[in-house]
């Protein structure tokens, strides 16, 4: 009987959509695919209500800007998607006029979007540049030294003519300056590993083009980038077009965001599933996995039916990044560690055999036998037995319950060294860094070391819900 109604509600839900009145219905960015979303938030850098990356990712922050940009232009912070598709149609009116499009320097991997019908590419011995004919809009590309980034950050922030200080984030290895300049201008910096070396990434504005060079800044990325066109098929194309939007409900009474752990919109498959493994959060929503998990799942999830989604998978390292609408209350820290041979390690995951209610702790005085040689193994680890009770994306930590690396499938998998091989949590790291993972190292909820209070909150078990 449930499936019969479930069958008439799929067959009479386009009509039904269809005589909702798109413009005046409440904005719901659940809807839009992750490449959608990321062109909200530029169209919200480019009018300065955003300040965050394009990252296709919805939170209060970008929420938040939607609701600045509404009450600005419409006086309402309740948002539609008439607010909505009048910013998108403002920015393509812009991206059009002004030939905005991906730019990659030669000598880095670094992408921007640029508006490059005002723009002339420069290079020079050094670097490459991005400059406006009037000089109002410059961004250069530059290779550099910790040393060189340094001193360039200092000569930013001493430009400063703001009456607080300049903004100053010096993360690992990578480093933010951002200052205001005379005249209502400014510039910012940003330098990060490139590859084997440094790029800097280096904004400078004339204050009549400071909404660009926010959009420019939003964009600075590792790695190529969609352009900002509205993507083919999916729902603001189709908007354009006249349809509805499509909804999904109504949203939480305390705002837009659900309480952490208890998101009542997210995505859920029915049926416990089959038991692959476990992965641990790093940030609210983020969690490291192994590949071959979820290599052959199309649809992993939690155990309770809550799905995940594979962002991406590195076969080389054996590791998997996934993301779930499950925010988590607690997550934890990736350190720069590598272990030593002897070390004894502690490994957190739940049974192989089945689902469970909670993680389960083995404390099997396991040492690392060594570091695994081969240029196709960096970053993995040895143990010197295995662990048959813990499963592949197990949590393996030191004596002091501090991360030290994640449990992933042996390059030569066998019954002898099964659940024997791990990445270090310096690579773990790495991993995390070359995909844009934001996460807080040691922040308000970041643990630096588990407690048995943490682990059902951080070490979550995944299944396979189309097995």
């Amino acid at each position: 009987m449930f499936r019969m109604i479930w069958l008439v509600l799929s067959v009479l839900a386009p009509a039904i959509l269809l005589a909702q009145p798109s413009e005046r219905a409440e904005f719901d960015a659940r809807v839009l695919s992750s490449a959608e979303k990321r062109l909200v938030q530029a169209g919200l850098a480019l009018e300065n209500h955003y300040t965050g990356l394009l990252d296709g990712a919805w939170g209060r922050g970008s929420q938040t800007a939607l609701e600045a940009m509404s009450a600005a232009r419409h006086n309402t912070r309740r948002s539609n998607w008439g607010h909505v598709m009048a910013l998108v149609e403002r920015l393509e009116e812009e991206r059009r006029a002004q030939n905005w499009r991906s730019f990659s320097p030669q000598i880095s991997d670094v992408s921007v979007l640029a508006p490059m019908g005002m723009l002339r590419v420069e290079r020079a011995r050094r670097g490459e540049a991005l400059q406006s004919p009037d000089g109002g809009l410059q961004v250069r590309f530059i290779p550099q030294n910790i040393a060189e980034a340094l001193t360039l950050a200092t000569a930013v922030a001493n430009r400063h003519a703001g009456s607080d200080r300049p903004y100053q984030s010096l993360n690992g290895d990578r480093l933010v300056v951002a200052a205001e300049t005379e005249g209502g201008g400014g510039a910012y910096m940003r330098t990060a590993k490139s590859g084997n070396r440094l790029t800097t990434v280096l904004v400078e504005w004339a204050r009549p083009e400071a909404p660009r060079a926010r959009l420019v800044i939003a964009s600075i990325r590792r790695g190529g980038q969609a352009g900002l066109e509205i993507p083919r098929g999916d729902t603001l194309a189709a908007m354009q077009r006249g349809a509805a939007p499509q909804t999904l409900g109504e949203q939480d009474a305390d705002g837009f965001w659900p309480e952490p752990g208890s998101p009542p919109n997210a995505d859920t498959a029915q049926g416990s599933g089959q038991p692959i493994g476990n992965a641990v959060y790093v940030n609210n929503t983020d969690l490291l996995t192994a590949d071959h998990m979820v290599q052959t799942c199309g649809r992993p999830a939690f155990a309770d039916g809550t799905l995940v989604k594979v962002v991406h998978r590195d076969e080389k390292r054996g590791l998997a990044l996934i993301t779930s609408g499950v925010r988590s209350p607690a997550w934890v820290d990736v350190p720069r560690v590598f272990p030593d041979g002897g070390q004894t390690m502690i490994v957190i995951g739940f049974r192989n055999t089945g689902a469970s209610s909670e993680p389960m702790m083995v404390a099997d005085q396991t040492e690392v036998l060594s570091r695994m040689r081969g240029q196709d193994q960096a970053g993995r680890v040895q143990l010197r037995h295995s662990l048959p009770v813990a499963d592949h994306g197990s949590v393996v930590l030191d004596q002091q319950r501090k991360l030290t690396g994640l449990i992933v499938r042996h390059p030569q998998p066998s019954r002898a060294n099964q659940n024997t091989n791990f990445i270090a949590a310096e690579y773990l790291r790495g991993f995390l860094r070359d995909n844009d993972v934001l996460f807080s190292r040691g922040g308000r909820n970041g643990a630096r070391a588990l407690t048995q209070e943490s682990l059902g909150q951080v070490v979550r078990q995944i299944v396979c819900t189309d097995r």
